[in-house]
């Protein structure tokens, strides 16, 4: 897959982020761009703040996921040597087959991921789940085979408003995994593109706020990640956190806060081990 370098500029790294972003409550998702302020003023470097909590450790754990494989033909698990192979042709021009919980309570959606060489390309929603004819069609930004043995349609609340949202696999690699995202709208009763975090790596919402993180790994200790928050119907880059190579060796780790209506660098740390201080 050819990647654009401001793509690569983009795609950030581990989950190594906390926010303590207060809920706002439900919002109809939106399609423009994210409010990302690239402040550049330093307010102190080196020594932490009492009340930064940036570097919280917390056990990963695997995202939520609202949308179980539901096809005839059965997902190879792992283990299976097929489980690594790419869809063939004639499987995915057929579809592949998902359903989606819109809500704990609510209804479900069924999708058909569709595509041409093993592709994914499209996905139909139909709602019901038992309509003939799809409610509406997707589009992917999208030019690598699937794995047989991989999610191509992950589920999950990332605004906080009580509502599914899907992520669908774009790209995988040594630095994780890139999604196109959509949003639900409930007044809509449809899927909105998120032109915000698709494209971004490892996608995922954080517990208990309406806020999202992203993360990928450039190189051995080089990443980046970020966290947006959804305020007002838009998401707000409220924290960045990254690490390059120090020009004389070792590492350098940058963190970011939103600092009034600007990013500003709140902390910067030279460490000699890439992984200090990082949650597992």
């Amino acid at each position: 897959m050819n990647l654009s370098a401001l793509r690569l500029a983009r795609v950030v790294t581990l989950s190594l982020l906390a926010t303590a972003c207060a809920r706002s409550g439900a919002r109809e998702p939106a399609v423009d761009q994210a409010l990302v302020i690239p402040g550049t003023d330093t307010v102190f470097s080196a020594t932490p703040s009492l009340t930064d909590t940036a570097d919280a450790r917390r056990v990963w754990t695997p995202p939520p996921n609202d949308c179980r494989y539901t096809d005839a033909r059965p997902q190879p698990r792992m283990g299976d040597p097929r489980h690594w192979e790419p869809y063939d042709s004639a499987t995915m021009a057929q579809g592949v087959e998902y359903r989606c919980v819109l809500r704990p309570t609510g209804p479900e959606v069924r999708l058909v991921v569709r595509g041409e060489w093993g592709i994914p390309m499209v996905v139909d929603v139909h709602s019901p789940p038992d309509a003939a004819r799809s409610l509406q069609r997707l589009a992917l930004d999208n030019d690598e085979r699937a794995r047989q043995g991989a999610d191509l349609v992950e589920g999950e609340d990332l605004n906080g408003d009580g509502w599914t949202d899907l992520r669908m696999r774009t790209f995988s690699g040594t630095g994780g995994v890139m999604y196109d995202v959509f949003l639900y709208a409930p007044a809509q009763r449809a899927f909105v593109p998120d032109t915000v975090l698709s494209g971004e790596g490892n996608v995922r919402g954080l517990p208990g706020s309406p806020c999202a993180e992203t993360g990928w790994r450039m190189a051995l200790g080089v990443w980046s990640g970020g966290v947006y928050c959804w305020k007002d119907g838009n998401w707000i880059l409220t924290r960045t956190l990254s690490q390059d190579r120090g020009e004389k060796g070792g590492y350098i780790r940058t963190h970011s806060e939103l600092r009034g209506n600007a990013l500003k660098i709140v902390r910067v740390d030279t460490l000699t081990d890439p992984n200090e201080g990082l949650s597992p």
